[in-house]
């Protein structure tokens, strides 16, 4: 048990050193973000349904999204749209019908391997939401070569922004501002079901650690800098600390904290894609030379005070489900609680 609890603590260590070598400011997000998630539970996770079953979107034939998806990348910058066709003309981007995914294809998308980007290889549905997925799936694919400390942290914000962005232009098209809600309810659904709940043990975890050297009962109360925590998980924290599990959840916690941060980012800044597509598009191009702080201060969040995106999630939630249901009603009380 010794010898596994030490080889546990040399494999955090290693992790950490690892983080502060690339960025001492990602090291010091691990408890800011740690509240984040407890915050977007606190505030969200009532109005969300304990089992959420994916929306029906309507049909759309693959050449029809292909053609849209272009004409969208089209307008927000020409040279995303030679990126676009180039990566398909070359099978870097490959789409494929869901029925065809064997032990060829990959369920993740972004196919790596030996740690070496291969493509993305993405089933599509002959729905309308494809068009959003390749949308997502290819600006990960720009930003794959990129190397930098805040494309961790940022890269699922600028993709779940364009994903959305992608649906408001679906709505100048004609086609119904459901699809853009809908897509709003499920990115909701992710980040606090999923993301939001393992970033809130994670970070306050590897903040404690970073800090302390350790995980037991007395040290632990470094994190009574939020009361509501120590004293209603402190035990949850350090069974959480010694299990299995840990180990990946730790080495996860970039990825949740990025679908936690970009999820809510984008959600927020998506009420003002005029301004917010300059941004986005400022970012996206050039985060390899932003600090985390510095695009922070550019899309006017403070770590510290995410209330106000948080508590917007939640008005949006209640607008949410008002816009999807108001023909179904039976569905509605089916789905929310």
């Amino acid at each position: 048990m010794d010898s596994i609890k030490k080889q546990k603590e040399k494999y955090l260590v290693e992790y950490l050193n690892e983080i502060y070598e690339l960025d001492h400011s990602f090291v010091d997000l691990f408890y800011p973000i740690a509240i984040i998630g407890l915050y977007s539970l606190y505030e969200c996770d009532e109005l969300l349904p304990d089992e959420f079953i994916p929306f029906e979107y309507e049909e759309m034939e693959i050449f029809e999204t292909i053609k849209l998806v272009k004409e969208f990348l089209s307008e927000i910058d020409y040279n995303y749209l030679d990126k676009f066709n180039n990566a398909l003309n070359d099978g870097t981007f490959d789409i494929f019908h869901i029925d065809n995914l064997n032990e060829n294809r990959y369920q993740d998308p972004i196919n790596i391997e030996q740690g070496e980007f291969k493509g993305i290889n993405l089933p599509i549905y002959y729905k309308i939401s494809d068009g959003a997925s390749i949308v997502h799936e290819f600006f990960h694919y720009i930003n794959n070569g990129k190397n930098s400390m805040s494309k961790s942290v940022f890269t699922e914000l600028i993709s779940f922004y364009m994903e959305l962005r992608y649906y408001l232009f679906l709505n100048k098209k004609g086609y119904s501002i459901k699809n853009y809600y809908k897509d709003i309810y499920e990115i909701l659904v992710d980040i606090i079901k999923n993301s939001a709940n393992s970033v809130c043990y994670t970070g306050i975890i590897l903040d404690t650690y970073h800090n302390t050297g350790c995980i037991n009962k007395e040290n632990i109360k470094f994190i009574d800098k939020n009361d509501e925590i120590s004293n209603e998980n402190i035990e949850d924290l350090i069974e959480f600390s010694e299990s299995e599990d840990f180990l990946q959840d730790i080495y996860d916690f970039e990825n949740f904290a990025s679908y936690l941060l970009g999820g809510i980012l984008a959600i927020n800044l998506i009420n003002e894609p005029i301004l917010n597509d300059i941004k986005i598009k400022y970012i996206n191009e050039n985060f390899e030379n932003l600090s985390i702080n510095e695009i922070f201060d550019l899309l006017g969040f403070d770590i510290n005070n995410p209330i106000p995106f948080i508590y917007n999630c939640r008005k949006i939630i209640s607008k949410i489900e008002g816009v999807i249901y108001e023909d179904n009603s039976n569905i509605r009380s089916n789905w929310s609680r």
